[in-house]
C-alpha cells in the first residue's frame, strides 16, 4: 500500500506542478496581451495627436488669412467704394448731417467707434439750422 500512497502523491504533485505551469502560462499569456494591447492604444493616439496638430496649423492658417481678408475689406477707402457700386449709396449733403449730442461725455472724437455705448443721445441740427 506504501507504494500506492507514494504513487497518488507523485501524481497530486505532478498535477499541482501541471496547474501552476497552466496558470503560470495563462497570466504571462494575459499580461503579453495587456502589453501589446497598451502598444497598439499608444501607437493609435501618436498618429491622432500627430493628426490633430496637423489641423490645429492648418486651423491657425486659416485664421490668420480671415484676419488679413478681413482687414483688407474693412478699409475704409474700400468700405467707401463698395458702398457706392454695390449698395448705390452716396455721400450726404451738408443739410443732410445731424450731429449727435450725448449728455454728459466729451464730444466724438476720432476713435468714437472704441468708446463704450452710451444709452441716450439727442439729435440736434448744426447751430443756426433747423430740421426739415
Amino acid at each position: 500500500m506504501s507504494s500506492r500512497l507514494r504513487l497518488r502523491a507523485r501524481l497530486r504533485a505532478r498535477r499541482s506542478r501541471a496547474t501552476a505551469l497552466v496558470v503560470g502560462a495563462g497570466v504571462f499569456s494575459a499580461l503579453a496581451m495587456l502589453f501589446v494591447w497598451q502598444q497598439t492604444s499608444v501607437d493609435r493616439l501618436i498618429v491622432r495627436l500627430a493628426r490633430e496638430r496637423d489641423r490645429h496649423h492648418e486651423l491657425e492658417t486659416e485664421v490668420n488669412s480671415l484676419s488679413l481678408e478681413a482687414t483688407r475689406l474693412s478699409t475704409f477707402a474700400l468700405v467707401e467704394e463698395r458702398a457706392t457700386r454695390e449698395l448705390a449709396l452716396t455721400r450726404p449733403a451738408p443739410e443732410q448731417i445731424v450731429n449727435l449730442e450725448f449728455e454728459g461725455s466729451e464730444p466724438p472724437g476720432e476713435h468714437f467707434a472704441l468708446r463704450p455705448l452710451v444709452a441716450e443721445a439727442n439729435a440736434r441740427p448744426r447751430k443756426g439750422e433747423t430740421l426739415p
